[in-house]
């Protein structure tokens, strides 16, 4: 397992794994046709402007498999909208990584560069509640379910989701763990 950050030649396979785990783990959740047509030309467009801009707020980890395979990337947000928070915004493994240590890995390491950046910082992300299997990892991992709210995202109307926590003592313990 190797664990870089991303660069702008990261983008496409990125985009391809996002766009594959959205068709996978968002059916019934985001639109049918969405997730037939239009995803992998909106997820393509999404990674190409995050990795483009070095001075972009969002900052993109990638981790490899022994192969050097893409297994799965993070990308997280510290001080989210000035508060002492770090967002994490994407955190996906391939299928083929799935259970095998790499999400528990990438999700570590987001946990120490939030630590790093700030001792007393949280970590947050946001999570459909029809995601059972992402809430149980982070259930796993020490996440808490603190928030429970609409989308208000055109894609997904009438979806509820949760904002799951990790205070700085958490994170102590995900980063130890």
């Amino acid at each position: 397992m190797k664990i870089r950050a991303a660069g702008p030649y990261d983008a496409e396979p990125i985009a391809r794994l996002h766009a594959d785990n959205w068709r996978r783990d968002y059916a019934g959740i985001l639109p049918d046709r969405y997730l037939a047509e239009a995803v992998d030309t909106d997820r393509q467009t999404i990674w190409r402007e995050r990795l483009r801009d070095p001075y972009s707020a969002y900052q993109t980890i990638l981790i490899e498999a022994f192969d050097g395979s893409l297994a799965g990337f993070g990308c997280y947000q510290h001080n989210y909208e000035d508060s002492e928070a770090t967002f994490l915004d994407n955190l996906h493994t391939s299928m083929e990584a799935r259970g095998k240590g790499f999400g528990s890995a990438l999700l570590k390491e987001v946990g120490t560069r939030t630590l790093a950046a700030r001792s007393d910082a949280s970590l947050f992300l946001w999570v459909f509640e029809k995601n059972a299997a992402a809430r149980k990892f982070y259930a796993r991992h020490g996440g808490r379910e603190v928030e429970y709210a609409d989308t208000q995202w055109d894609l997904a109307p009438g979806e509820w989701r949760y904002r799951v926590s990790w205070d700085a003592d958490a994170l102590q313990r995900l980063v130890k763990g």
